[in-house]
């Protein structure tokens, strides 16, 4: 379960947590919050960056990168190959996880297996975030009443079409109460309990 007290928007400024990213107030900031290994497939997330740089010229676009691990190198020679240098930041681990979800716009979620239920996507979801995330493990668990963009996976189309979704569409997400009523850890906690007194 997550913590609510802490994932909670209302108790961030916005706008401080965007400077402290260095994210300009006329910039949209597209996120991904994962630990670098090759099934979250941040490779597509960069791919899936070139298209969105080039279908969307009028928009300043700014990617963000967030976590650190053994496919560091590898990301940082795409993010080259790709020419993506000055679009995309490599922001390592990050110690203020509701700081750095309140200060992008949209999260992304681009792996191909090995996820349980995620908890970047359940964090983003708590934070009201737009959120765009393949259907891989429980991940549809979190899916209630359209609350983010649900693609297949290893799609490169579907993740731009997920994100250019919200890029034309600027709506607010209201996620917050659906997550508060099934995944706060107030919640976890009672239902743990239940089925342990079912069992006894």
């Amino acid at each position: 379960g997550i913590d609510e007290p802490i994932f909670n928007p209302e108790i961030y400024e916005r706008d401080d947590c965007r400077k402290k990213l260095k994210l300009n107030n006329n910039e949209i900031g597209i996120g991904i919050l994962a630990v670098l290994r090759q099934f979250k497939r941040h490779d597509l997330f960069l791919e899936m960056a070139k298209i969105l740089v080039k279908k969307f010229p009028e928009k300043k676009l700014v990617f963000f990168i967030a976590g650190d691990g053994p496919q560091k190198e590898k990301i940082k020679k795409i993010i080259i190959e790709l020419n993506l240098a000055s679009y995309v930041r490599l922001e390592g681990y990050v110690e203020n996880v509701p700081e750095f979800l309140s200060a992008i716009d949209i999260l992304v979620l681009s792996s191909d297996s090995k996820e349980g239920v995620p908890q970047s996507i359940m964090q983003g979801l708590f934070m009201n975030k737009q959120v765009v995330a393949t259907n891989s493990g429980s991940t549809s668990d979190l899916f209630h009443e359209n609350n983010f963009q649900l693609i297949e996976k290893s799609s490169i189309k579907a993740l731009v079409d997920g994100v250019s979704y919200y890029l034309n569409n600027t709506s607010e997400i209201s996620s917050r109460q659906f997550m508060l009523n099934n995944f706060s850890s107030s919640v976890m906690v009672n239902k743990i309990l239940s089925s342990y007194q079912t069992i006894l």
